[in-house]
């Protein structure tokens, strides 16, 4: 094996390795809109319930609560950095959304990253084979 193919080799690893991060990015978002898409869909149909309606509150696990709904006009989200504030339900669905909207450019953005290192990667494994002779 000579220094150009050792070199070859080992970007062929290094883009492996990058896809390999990027695929876990791209899972850990889907997995953040579908969080958000539940918060929004639960944001929606607490605004179509009547107040003073018992409902089941998720507390985590799969685990939920039985409560009654006392406001339904107001919520308290994170806006990061651990701070949470008070909101308008009518406000804090669009808010949802937007995060949404933004985490599917992000994803999107990675899908053509993961393309391109992927064509970069073809491209490596033929000068590969070319050098050892395969085809």
């Amino acid at each position: 094996m000579d220094k150009d193919e050792t070199q070859d080799i080992l970007l062929f690893q290094q883009y492996q390795n990058q896809l390999e991060l990027i695929s876990q990015q791209v899972t850990l978002i889907d997995n953040l809109i579908l969080e958000y898409e539940r918060a929004k869909e639960t944001l929606q149909e607490i605004g179509n319930t009547e107040k003073d309606k018992e409902i089941l509150i998720p507390v985590g696990g799969d685990t939920f609560v039985f409560g009654a709904l006392k406001d339904k006009t107001k919520v308290i989200t994170g806006i990061g950095g651990n701070v949470s504030i008070e909101k308008r339900i009518t406000n804090a669905v669009p808010a949802l959304q937007k995060k949404i909207e933004d985490f599917r450019k992000e994803e999107d953005k990675l899908v053509n990253l993961v393309q391109e290192i992927q064509g970069k990667t073809e491209v490596l494994t033929q000068k590969i084979k070319e050098r050892r002779g395969e085809k």
